[in-house]
């Protein structure tokens, strides 16, 4: 049997060549349930003052942020720049049953995972940035977590508010 490998292919998703990548680096955030999520950072630096944290949208990977990840005048400031392939897009691993608690809870723990690697302390900030249903997600994440992340930046989203019935006692 014959296999067709397409340049493409070989350029954005080998994890063994970060050529295609030009110095971004691959890396994996394994998960309390043992899912591995992938991600792309600018560099390998481990003690950032800021760290900025890219959401995808569908259908979509974390590749749509690699000009943003090598821009030298944010790695000029010393920011650590981190985006996501959320589960099941991109190199990241899908969960056995998909649903708004799993992802919010997912994306939230490689957040957690990634201030901890990352940031130099707890005054270090935290941005997310969301595209499309990437960006619905930095909603709920910043709407439903205590001091996970400083500010949201939302790019191409609409705003979906949050409906609470009120019920008479």
């Amino acid at each position: 049997m014959h296999v067709l490998t397409f340049p493409a292919q070989h350029k954005f998703w080998s994890l063994d060549d970060e050529g295609g990548l030009g110095g971004l680096h691959h890396d994996f955030l394994s998960l309390k349930s043992g899912l591995k999520l992938h991600y792309i950072k600018n560099t390998c630096e481990f003690s950032a003052t800021k760290l900025i944290v890219c959401l995808h949208g569908f259908p979509d990977s974390c590749l749509i942020y690699q000009n943003i990840l090598r821009s030298s005048k944010l790695q000029s400031t010393g920011v650590q720049l981190v985006a996501i392939d959320l589960p099941g897009c991109g190199g990241s691993e899908d969960f056995e049953r998909y649903g708004a608690g799993e992802i919010l809870n997912g994306v939230a723990e490689a957040i957690a995972l990634l201030k901890s690697q990352y940031l130099a302390d707890d005054a270090a900030e935290c941005i997310l940035v969301g595209h499309d249903w990437g960006g619905i997600i930095a909603y709920r994440i910043a709407a439903e977590t205590s001091g996970l992340v400083n500010r949201v930046v939302s790019i191409n989203t609409a705003y979906v508010g949050i409906s609470v019935e009120h019920t008479k006692v």
